[in-house]
């Protein structure tokens, strides 16, 4: 018996499911408890027989891997998800193409979020200063009381 993957068209959430390929009855929601549910399209494993192909097939698995972890280095792209049809390797070269684009974008991300934490600090900065002379006078009336402490013992 296979896995199936449902999704629920009344709360979005998406679960799976054990059963058999014969059955067609609906699956209930195990969120909500909804009957509006509908079967996804999931992922299957291929076994392949032949050794060339199955050479092929991992080279081609390697070699997409090793784009991805490129894409992440490099342009700062986590999760890739081609379009339904469109193969890994398109969306690859479309993004070699405009990758001045990709790290511009990326660039003016950074520069916003540096900007925003540099205004965060100057409005805490202010709120600081206004604590820092009442803390350096209680320290220093507390190093006053140390040192008469000390002199009293030397008397």
């Amino acid at each position: 018996m296979p896995f199936y993957n449902y999704a629920c068209n009344s709360c979005g959430s998406e679960f799976e499911v054990f059963r058999r390929m014969s059955d067609s009855s609906s699956v209930p929601c195990e969120k909500c408890g909804s009957e509006k549910t509908k079967k996804q399209v999931s992922a299957c494993a291929i076994i392949v027989h032949n050794t060339l192909a199955s050479s092929s097939a991992r080279e081609g698995f390697k070699r997409e891997s090793e784009q991805r972890t490129e894409l992440a280095k490099n342009y700062g792209l986590e999760t890739v998800r081609p379009l339904a049809g469109t193969p890994f390797s398109t969306v690859y070269n479309e993004v070699k193409k405009q990758g001045g684009l990709v790290k511009e974008q990326m660039a003016e991300k950074q520069e916003k979020e540096k900007a925003r934490i540099r205004a965060k600090r100057m409005e805490w900065l202010p709120k600081a200063h206004k604590r820092a002379p009442k803390k350096g006078r209680i320290m220093n009336e507390q190093r006053a009381k140390e040192e008469a402490a000390k002199r009293a013992i030397r008397l």
